[in-house]
Order: structure tokens, then C-alpha cells, then sequence
């Protein structure tokens, strides 16, 4: 089978419970909530999507993505798109120009892609790249460097995890640097950390944090500047590489991805708008000799699996940013997704992607379905 072509399209709401409230731009959440699309083809085959704005992150709020879709399944823009299997890529390219939303773009090429593998009996890692990894290594998560920290670390390292991601720039900044100075001293030699400030300190703050810390646990540090002008001095500076994350969506990224001194691209799928994009800001970061982490965003199973997909594809010796969906108390799978020793078993966890769990969604309101035309 060369070609899918999908016939059917239902559209979800979902609310999911955090286990705990996580601050994004300043807005506290206690749930994550959101679209599920789902696909179907004249076999009976389904592919699921996630469309999922993150407030303070997108501009665009769950409810716009849900009218530009429903707009769009309307004018029957989808019904005349066949998928490819040859060339995926292509066949989900041409929703682009089609929707506004980057959160949109990324659930309807995942529920794309999604289709084509189950229709295909294979995994979206797989079609994307036929040399996929097989497992990726996730780094640990952790909101805030406060007295817990050396503790939660301690756990995640027994649990296989070598690689953890520090929010910083939360507090008084004296406090958090000996904070870091403590973590790094009692947690074991092999742990690596990354700091991310999240645009938060000037030069002056950023610079006296980082020349604070001892060297040889750090891998970067990821966007630690309010003015993003100021990171050509701040490279040439700071002991430690940079990772680009916000600086990526400007339209002058490119400039930036270029200076010496950045060593790592932080891109966010849900955020840049689409698995397209991202593999193609890959290539641009790789030309400029940078690695890539693949970044969630508090997705729920559905969306992260596609975050795994497109990790395993690109097939980065670097942990992926994927620990947030640890923070969800519940999840629309039937079985939800798993990581052992520090990662995550692609076939293993694609295969979960697929299994919904029909009866919770049966008690949400299904906000729109149609069939498609031939």
C-alpha cells in the first residue's frame, strides 16, 4: 500500500489531571487540557493526534485551534490529501499552509502520520527514518533547585537516569547559586544537568551565575537571558555551552544558532509548528554543529508519543526532553507510556500510543465529527 487516504475525522476535548501545579510564563496549571484528533481510513485504520496549546507558551488557545480545524475539515481541504508512504513528509507538508496554529499543524501531521504507520503496520519512528533508535534516553525534570532537589535527583539516578534539567532564575539568585553548588556536590560524578532560566536573568545576573559554578556536571545552559542581543557576550563569557529554546522561534534565529558558543538546539514540535519543521530546523542546527533535543510540552500520551517518534528518527546521541509527561496524573491511554533505566523503548512505547482509551473518551463531548469526501 503506496498510498492512505483518510475518510473519517472525529475531534475530542480532553482535561488532564497534573499531579501537581507546574508554573509556564507565570500561569499556574493544575491540568493540561486539549484536542484529540483522530483519522480513520476506509479500512478501519486510525491515527490520533494531539493538539494541545500550552497556556503561556502558545498564543493560541485550544478553542481557536479547535475553529481553524473544524474550519478546515469543513471547506474539505483534508478530504482531497492522500498520504504517502514514500515520502510522509511531503504528504503532511501540505497541511501547512492550510492552518495558523503551530499547536494545530503538529496534532494534524501527527494524526497523519499516525494513520500511515498503523495503516502500514510499522511505528511513525520508522517512516520518518527506517534506521530509527530503537530506545532514547529522556532527561529528568525537575520545576525548582530547592532543598528536595538532591533527594529527587538521588531517585532518578537509581532509576536509570543520568541527564536532569534544572529550572532556574525562580528565586533570589545568591540562593539558587548555592542551591546548584550543593546539588552538584552530592549527587553522583556521571549525573549531567541542565540549566534552563527560561529568559529570566541580564548579562550581569546570568554571567556571575554561571562563573559561580564548578565545571564538569554541566552540559548547557538554555536560554538565560532577558535580552536575547546580549548572547554573542554572554557566549564569549560564560564557562558552559548554550542551548537555544525561545530565541528559535524569532525570525532572526538563525544569526543566533550561529554563534560560537551554542552547542545545542531545544525544539519543541507543538511550539515551532509541526514534525516538518522540526526535522528541517534539524538540519540547520546540525550545519552549525549542533545537537538537537527533542522538547515536550506537557503533552499527554498521544502527543508525547509523536515528541518519541520524532527523537527516535533523528536519532540524537543526547537525552530527550520527554520527563514532563511524568507530571500527568492521568493519561487518555489505555496503557500508558513507560520509561526503564533512564529510557524509552520506541516499538514498545508507539504500540501504546495506538491503544486510546475509548471509554474515557466516551464521557467527553466529542466536539465535532463529519465524514471526509472522495
Amino acid at each position: 500500500m503506496d498510498f492512505v487516504k483518510p475518510v473519517s475525522f472525529k475531534i475530542y476535548a480532553f482535561n488532564l489531571p497534573l499531579k501537581y501545579p507546574v508554573i509556564v510564563a507565570g500561569k499556574k496549571l493544575s491540568h493540561r487540557s486539549g484536542l484529540l484528533l483522530e483519522l480513520g481510513d476506509e479500512k478501519g485504520s486510525s491515527g490520533w493526534g494531539e493538539v494541545s496549546p500550552l497556556p503561556g507558551l502558545h498564543r493560541q488557545t485550544a478553542q481557536e485551534c479547535l475553529n481553524e480545524l473544524v474550519s478546515a475539515f469543513e471547506k474539505d481541504y483534508l478530504g482531497n490529501i492522500d498520504i504517502d508512504a514514500n515520502s510522509p513528509l511531503d504528504s503532511v507538508a501540505k497541511l501547512s499552509s492550510l492552518l495558523t496554529s503551530p499547536a494545530s499543524r503538529f496534532g494534524l501531521e501527527s494524526a497523519f502520520l499516525n494513520l500511515l504507520a498503523t495503516a502500514q503496520n510499522t511505528n511513525p519512528a520508522a517512516l520518518l527514518n527506517t534506521n530509527y533508535a530503537r530506545a532514547v534516553y529522556i532527561n529528568g525534570l525537575l520545576i525548582d533547585s530547592g532543598e528536595d532537589a538532591v533527594w529527587e535527583i538521588a531517585r532518578l539516578y537509581a532509576l536509570g537516569y543520568r541527564s536532569v534539567k534544572i529550572k532556574t532564575g525562580r528565586h533570589n539568585l545568591n540562593e539558587e547559586l548555592e542551591n546548584l553548588r550543593r546539588i552538584l556536590a552530592e549527587t553522583p560524578a556521571d549525573m549531567r544537568f541542565r540549566l534552563d532560566a527560561n529568559r529570566r536573568w541580564t548579562l550581569d545576573e546570568a554571567l556571575h551565575f554561571v562563573k559561580g559554578l564548578p565545571a564538569g556536571k554541566i552540559e548547557y545552559v538554555e536560554e538565560p537571558l532577558k535580552n536575547p542581543q546580549d548572547l554573542p557576550r554572554f557566549c564569549a563569557e560564560s564557562p558552559f555551552p548554550v542551548a537555544l529554546d525561545e530565541t528559535l522561534r524569532q525570525p532572526d534565529y538563525r544569526e543566533y544558532l550561529s554563534l560560537p558558543g551554542v552547542g545545542t538546539a531545544i525544539l519543541k514540535p507543538a511550539v515551532l509548528g509541526g514534525i516538518r519543521t522540526v526535522m528541517e530546523r534539524t538540519k540547520e542546527a546540525r550545519r552549525e554543529g549542533c545537537s538537537v533535543v527533542i522538547s515536550d510540552t506537557f503533552s499527554g500520551g498521544v502527543g508525547l508519543a509523536t515528541h518519541l517518534a520524532l527523537a527516535a528518527a533523528l536519532s540524537e546521541n543526547t537525552a530527550a526532553g520527554l520527563d514532563t509527561y511524568r507530571y500527568l496524573r492521568q493519561d487518555l491511554l489505555a496503557r500508558p507510556l513507560t520509561v526503564s533505566s533512564g529510557r524509552m523503548d520506541v516499538d514498545e512505547n508507539m504500540n501504546r500510543a495506538r491503544q486510546v482509551n475509548r471509554a474515557l473518551l466516551s464521557h467527553r463531548i466529542t466536539v465535532y465529527e463529519n465524514p471526509l469526501s472522495h
